[in-house]
Formats: structure tokens, C-alpha cells, sequence
């Protein structure tokens, strides 16, 4: 697990131990984060203690996210993330053009905050 850089609401990471979803920062205090554990209590959370959480296929599925199927598309773009080695790509397939952008994608904010980019939206535990 890798430290974390860039912190944005709505994005997963761990303590360690525990799943966190990121809700807002403590006003005052720019290295301390609300955040939201999976019992659905509200905890603060210092900024160096936040991880990045690995990309795997449990995550994939508890994203609601099947490989080699389409996670997003419109007239323009399509995206579909695939699994190459250990690691996984977002594939990004622009329509009108026929071309294919491959990106790899290790961690669970890295393919949230992609998704997000050329969608507008994040994919979310449902």
C-alpha cells in the first residue's frame, strides 16, 4: 500500500486495517479528513495516515465492475478496463477516431479518479 498524494471526497483508501471513504476536510486543519468506515461511522483521519488500496478483482467486483465489459460509453468514447499480468489497464477506445489509449491502473483511487475524468462520474461500492 502506497502513501497518498492527492485526497478527494467520495474516494476509498484505508487506515491499514479499516476501508475509509474520504467525506470532507476538518475545517482548519488541512492535513485531517472526515471520512466514513464501513460501519457507517464518521472518523477523522490524519492525512499521513491514509493508504492507497490495491486494485484486485474483489475490489472490481464490490465496484461493480467486470472485466472486459464496459464500464462507461457514450457517442465519443468507451472504456473498458481488462487485466494484464498482475496488473490492469482502462482502456479507453475513442470512437470516432478508432483509436485505443491503454492506462495502467494499480490502485482503487487510480481507476476512480480516471473513470472520473472522462466520465464525470466515480465508480462507488454499491
Amino acid at each position: 500500500m502506497g502513501k497518498v498524494e492527492n485526497i478527494r471526497e467520495g474516494f476509498y483508501y484505508s487506515d491499514g486495517v479499516n476501508l475509509l471513504e474520504i467525506t470532507g476536510n476538518v475545517p482548519g486543519r488541512v492535513d485531517t479528513y472526515y471520512a466514513m468506515n464501513e460501519a457507517g461511522e464518521e472518523v477523522r483521519i490524519k492525512k499521513d495516515k491514509l493508504y492507497k488500496i490495491k486494485l484486485d478483482e474483489d475490489w472490481l467486483s464490490r465496484l461493480n465492475i467486470e472485466l472486459g465489459k464496459e464500464i462507461y460509453k457514450d457517442s465519443n468514447i468507451a472504456l473498458t478496463l481488462k487485466k494484464s499480468g498482475a496488473s490492469f489497464h482502462l482502456e479507453i477506445n475513442n470512437l470516432k477516431e478508432g483509436a485505443v489509449k491503454r492506462k495502467m491502473t494499480l490502485t482503487v483511487d487510480e481507476l476512480q479518479n480516471q473513470v472520473n475524468m472522462i466520465a464525470g462520474s466515480m465508480p462507488k461500492i454499491r
